[in-house]
């Protein structure tokens, strides 16, 4: 009889995700009720007190075209302001996205005709629930414990929400851990050469929301691995490449009926239509990475007019001929981010993980960059991550991971006071030993007599403050009376296997010390909040009808 982990893996995706566990000697994909390894990331309240999830909820979106939720993973963590709204606009979500009231971006949708506000971790945990249920019917046990994987390239604040989500779902989230370094677990890659005592490999993650790439290193005849570095662009996946077609075919209609869909007045007739265009530009991408040629039909797609057309996978290629470019753009940059740098010909293995992966042009252009180098396709490219969640769950193997992104804070100008410098005091690809990581970084008072310090805390790279993504901030105050860079100010940021954030600013000689959970200054969650939606979770979870 199988001993399974107690813990899952899980890679919440933003179109498909997917659980697996451990059972002491292999991993098993835990196939959902209507036996699919994968379920869609949809989430629909057909009512006040229903909850429909994964395939449930995408068909129940052909009558409740306005109670839909789908690629929330786009949203979670995230503030509310022009990205979102650009993404909005692009993918033509049959949602608003709104403030939530604290700066996050959150999402409106209308249920039983009165707007309902629902957050993305909200959204997660509904996934995340379903998930949840699938693996105890598997495991025929109750399941508490999770490792959820996350793209690469998250913030600091998205992995908190992911938290937060596995948190409203019930589950104690054991660790959270980088996509692509859970594919790489998956693949398994201790074979090739034997004589070389490390291998280098380039994890290319091209799933439904982003693109992650990874490299890593691991250690000849052995599982352990070690992140030499990331990037990435949380803005680039498979759903960008539908909305292109999407644009397109919106255009074919219009010219074949003369029907403007796109400018048609917002309605449930009008989602209804986006929706079915928006599945066949999906299903037909898929279509074009296996054949050079396939067609869409829908019939009636708007009133009583059909769309009808056909496109090769040359077309196909043309249309998004611009977002493939971009592919190449985290790959150089991730070769470039390596200590020393690193050149193609350093790599001895690609790894292609995500849905998107499957596109025989991104293949080629993987396959320019890195010539007579494998592109390894040997496990489910859906399936990759899940599997190595699980296997991180099992404590089998080690890994060290990076730092995705530099960390730093705000530091004087004195030639622009409007201008604050970012001073960075963790780099970018800093490995996480397995206690963690802390680093401590000193400043002097920067005026004569300063009695207080902010300390404001950032991501990113670049040279001023205000052009990285801004973290949160805590006060110093009761500074004695010095002249300036008299008083001594430490800076200690300490970074835990999740990747989450902790920052503390203490002044030298004094009992002056605070500290900061970033996540308590960035929108995220109150404890309030979590349990509340714990609660409502469980009530859907009781009520709701499950989804296939």
């Amino acid at each position: 009889m199988a001993h399974y982990c107690d813990t899952v893996g899980i890679d919440l995706g933003t179109t498909r995700s997917c659980v697996a566990v451990w059972d002491g000697t292999q991993v098993h994909v835990i196939a959902n009720e209507s036996g699919d390894n994968t379920t869609p990331s949809w989430v629909c309240f057909p009512d006040k007190k229903q909850r429909r999830v994964g395939k449930a909820a995408e068909r129940a979106g052909t009558k409740y075209a306005s109670s839909v939720i789908y690629h929330s993973k786009r949203l979670i963590g995230n503030k509310y302001g022009e990205a979102v709204l650009q993404d909005a606009a692009k993918l033509r979500w049959p949602f608003k996205v709104v403030d939530q009231g604290d700066g996050g971006a959150a999402i409106q949708i209308t249920v039983a005709g009165e707007p309902k506000v629902v957050s993305p971790e909200e959204a997660g945990a509904g996934v995340l629930s379903y998930l949840k249920k699938v693996a105890e019917e598997f495991i025929g046990r109750p399941v508490k414990k999770a490792v959820i994987t996350v793209p690469a390239y998250f913030n600091d604040s998205q992995r908190q929400a992911t938290r937060d989500a596995g948190r409203i779902a019930g589950l104690e989230v054991k660790r959270i851990i980088n996509e692509p370094t859970a594919a790489a677990l998956a693949f398994g890659v201790t074979e090739g050469d034997a004589a070389k005592d490390k291998k280098n490999l380039l994890v290319f993650d091209f799933g439904g929301g982003t693109l992650d790439v990874t490299i890593m290193e691991i250690e000849g005849g052995s599982m352990n691995f070690k992140v030499r570095a990331t990037d990435g662009d949380t803005r680039l996946g498979g759903e960008d490449i539908d909305a292109r077609l999407v644009e397109h075919f919106l255009g074919v209609f219009k010219t074949q009926t003369g029907v403007d869909l796109a400018g048609a007045k917002e309605s449930d007739k009008k989602k209804k239509a986006l929706n079915k265009l928006r599945q066949a530009c999906a299903q037909l991408k898929v279509d074009l990475s296996r054949m050079t040629e396939s067609d869409v039909c829908l019939d009636e797609l708007f009133g009583d007019e059909t769309l009808e057309a056909k496109m090769t996978r040359e077309e196909f290629e043309g249309l998004i001929g611009d977002l493939l470019q971009r592919i190449k753009i985290p790959v150089l940059r991730a070769l470039e981010k390596v200590h020393g740098s690193m050149k193609p010909g350093d790599i001895d293995q690609v790894l292609l993980v995500g849905g998107s992966s499957r596109i025989p042009k991104v293949q080629s252009i993987l396959g320019s960059m890195f010539p007579e180098r494998e592109l390894a396709r040997r496990i489910n490219p859906d399936e990759a991550i899940a599997i190595g969640a699980a296997m991180d769950a099992s404590h089998a193997y080690r890994m060290v991971d990076v730092v995705p992104r530099a960390l730093g804070v705000a530091t004087a100008n004195h030639e622009d006071p409007n201008k604050q410098f970012a001073t960075i005091i963790i780099p970018a690809c800093s490995p996480i030993p397995e206690g963690g990581l802390s680093v401590t970084s000193s400043f002097g008072t920067s005026r004569d007599e300063q009695t207080g310090a902010d300390i404001e805390i950032c991501e990113g790279e670049e040279r001023f403050f205000d052009d990285n993504t801004h973290l949160g901030e805590f006060e110093l105050l009761g500074l004695p009376k010095r002249p300036r860079g008299e008083i001594t100010i430490y800076v200690s940021m300490g970074i835990d296997q999740d990747g989450i954030l902790t920052v503390t600013g203490s002044a030298e000689g004094t009992d002056i010390k605070q500290d900061i959970s970033v996540r308590a200054n960035k929108g995220r969650m109150s404890e309030e909040v979590i349990v509340r939606l714990q609660r409502e979770n469980e009530e859907y979870e009781m009520t709701a009808t499950k989804g296939e």
